[in-house]
C-alpha cells in the first residue's frame, strides 16, 4: 500500500507491506515485551536470519521491516546508499514514560446503564476538543458542530457525560445499574464481584471505591469526587461507596498533530493510537491528571503500583499506546 504525503514543498510516499507472511527475529538473552504481549520493548543483538518470501515484509513483534537482497540490490542500483549491520545491539523502540493510562479490567464492576439523578447543568457550546486535529475519514461533518450536538444531547446519557468530561464541562449527578438481563444463575456471583471491586467500568469515566479515594488522597491527588452508587435492580441491592473522579490538573501533554485519534461518524473519540507525549510530561510529579482534549486520565506509575488487576484496574504504560501487529497480523493497540 502506498500513501502520498505532502512534506513541505515535496511529496514523499509511505510504503506499507501487504505481504501475508512475516519473518521471525532472533535476540540474545531474554526479550522484554509490551503489556499486550506482542510488541518488543527491549532486545539485545536483534537480528533476522530468515529470507523474506516477498521483496519486503514485517518483522514479527516489531515495527521493523525485513528487506530482501533483491530489493536492496535494486535500490542500490537506483542510487540508495545502504549501511548494513548484522545486528541491532540495543533495540529500545519505546522511551520509558513515568505515567500510565488509568483503565479498568475484568475484575471491575461493569455498569450497564448510567442514570442521571439531577438536572443537567448548563454547558457552554463547545468546539471539538481536538480542534484542527479532529480529522478522520469517518467524520464527514463539521467537527465543531458535531461535538456541540453531542454536548447538548442529554437524551443519550452515556455519550453526553463522556463528551462533557472530555471538554471539562459540568456533569450532573450520576448512578449506575448492572445489566438487568443477566442470567439468574450469575446474579449472586456477579454481585459478590461487584462488592469486591475497587473500580467500575462507567463509559470512559474514572469511578473508584472509597478505599481507592483514600489511596489517591494520601498520594496528594488533587481532584473533585462525586458520589456514585451502583445497583442491581434484580437483586434489589446497592453499593454506595463509589466516587466519580474529576482530576483538577488538566494538562496538554499529548501532541495531537503527531498522534492518531479514531473518530466515530458523530465526532466522538473512539480510539487513541500512537500517542506522542511532549517533553514536559516526562518531568512531572503530579500523581493524577487528565489529558486536555480527551478522556485520558494518566496516573504516575509509582501510584499505579497501588492499583492492581485484582482490584479491577488495567494500567497501560503510556509509552506502549501505539500500533503494532500481533501474531495474527491484526492491529493491537
Amino acid at each position: 500500500e502506498i500513501q502520498e504525503i505532502h512534506a513541505g514543498d515535496k511529496i514523499v510516499y509511505l510504503v506499507m507491506p501487504c505481504a501475508e507472511s512475516d519473518v521471525a527475529y532472533e535476540a540474545s538473552g531474554s526479550t522484554g515485551y509490551s503489556l499486550n504481549g506482542y510488541q518488543i520493548r527491549t532486545a539485545t543483538d536483534l537480528k533476522v536470519s530468515e529470507t523474506p518470501d516477498d521483496l519486503f515484509c514485517n518483522v514479527r513483534n516489531t515495527s521493523l521491516l525485513a528487506i530482501s537482497d533483491e530489493l536492496a540490490s535494486a535500490a542500490s542500483a537506483a542510487g540508495v546508499k545502504w549501511t548494513l549491520a548484522e545486528t541491532i545491539s540495543a533495540h529500545e523502540p519505546m522511551r520509558e514514560h513515568p505515567y500510565a493510562i488509568l483503565g479498568t479490567g475484568t475484575a471491575s464492576a461493569r455498569v450497564k446503564t448510567i442514570i442521571v439523578t439531577s438536572d443537567w447543568p448548563d454547558a457552554q457550546s463547545a468546539g471539538h476538543p481536538l480542534g484542527e486535529h479532529a480529522k478522520d475519514d469517518d467524520l464527514a461533518r463539521d467537527a465543531d458542530k458535531a461535538w456541540a450536538a453531542l454536548v447538548e444531547d442529554t437524551d443519550d446519557s452515556e455519550k453526553c457525560v463522556t463528551v462533557r468530561f472530555a471538554s471539562g464541562l459540568p456533569i450532573p449527578e450520576l448512578r449506575g445499574e448492572l445489566d438487568a438481563k443477566a442470567s439468574k444463575s450469575s446474579l449472586k456471583k456477579r454481585w459478590k464481584e461487584t462488592t469486591a471491586a475497587k473500580a467500575a467500568q462507567v463509559a470512559e469515566l474514572p469511578v473508584v471505591s472509597q478505599a481507592v479515594r483514600e489511596i489517591f488522597e494520601a498520594a496528594g491527588v488533587e481532584a473533585d469526587y462525586h458520589p456514585f452508587s451502583i445497583s442491581d435492580t434484580v437483586l434489589e441491592v446497592q453499593r454506595d461507596d463509589f466516587w466519580f473522579v474529576q482530576p483538577r490538573h488538566v494538562v496538554p501533554w499529548i501532541d495531537w498533530s503527531k498522534s492518531d485519534v479514531g473518530l466515530r461518524w458523530s465526532g466522538m473519540m473512539d480510539e487513541f493510537f500512537d500517542l506522542h507525549p511532549i517533553e514536559e510530561s516526562y518531568q512531572s510529579n503530579l500523581p493524577l491528571v487528565r489529558v486536555e482534549g480527551s478522556t485520558l486520565v494518566l496516573v504516575r506509575k509509582d501510584l499505579a503500583q497501588s492499583l492492581t488487576r485484582a482490584d479491577g484496574f488495567h494500567m497501560m504504560p503510556l509509552e506502549e499506546r501505539g500500533i503494532s501487529l500481533n501474531l495474527d497480523d491484526c492491529f493491537k493497540y
